[in-house]
């Protein structure tokens, strides 16, 4: 009781924010917007936020911070924090959920916020297709209307089909397990949409 206490204090890093503009740019003929201003202007308003949001989505996992690109995740991790998957029975899948788990909780990472992202497709295959002897859901938390694997959310994210992308085939998908009180997004302004009648492209 009367020993002095160990003083402890923590580290920083520094990580510096450079601003970038996302943008979304659609010709639109004025006869169009004349003839049907609200259902024209909702209509693109509509499709070029989901445009940009897929674009974010794309920055978030697989930008590798070049050409003033943003730095995703997957660059972010590195190669020692990615695992190739044990193949897509209901064994191997169970192999991989763990080796996911295990990739966090071995480093320590906090468990506040995590989340698993996988494409749509593959959030099927688990839903439907990987059942045990007796036919039943190996994973019945994918079916509830906000799904959870091993206690995480689970989101859809049609990003991660990789097609020629950055790694794997024509047919092959990543899961991310993320620990998202660790991930830091700087946006500097809110979407803001605008229609300029008198332009000329």
């Amino acid at each position: 009781e009367s020993e002095v206490i160990t003083a402890s204090e923590p580290t920083f890093g520094q990580r510096k924010l450079v601003e970038k503009k996302s943008a979304v740019l659609v010709p639109i003929s004025n006869d169009l917007l004349r003839n049907s201003p609200i259902v024209a202007a909702g209509m693109l308003r509509d499709d070029m936020v989901t445009q940009a949001a897929n674009g974010e989505d794309i920055a978030f996992f697989y930008r590798d911070g070049t050409l003033n690109r943003p730095k995703g995740i997957y660059f972010w991790v590195g190669s020692a924090g990615r695992t190739n998957s044990a193949g897509s029975t209901l064994a191997n899948s169970r192999t991989n959920i763990r080796v996911a788990l295990n990739r966090l909780g071995n480093n320590n990472v906090p468990n506040v916020r995590r989340a698993w992202f996988m494409h749509s497709r593959v959030l099927n295959y688990m839903r439907w297709d990987l059942v045990d002897a007796n036919s039943n859901f190996a994973f019945p938390s994918l079916h509830a209307a906000n799904p959870t694997l091993a206690g995480a959310p689970v989101f859809e994210a049609n990003t991660l089909s990789i097609t020629g992308g950055v790694a794997g085939g024509a047919t092959d998908s990543e899961i991310y397990y993320v620990e998202m009180s660790e991930v830091f997004l700087g946006e500097a302004a809110e979407i803001e949409f605008e229609v300029f009648p008198g332009g000329a492209y």
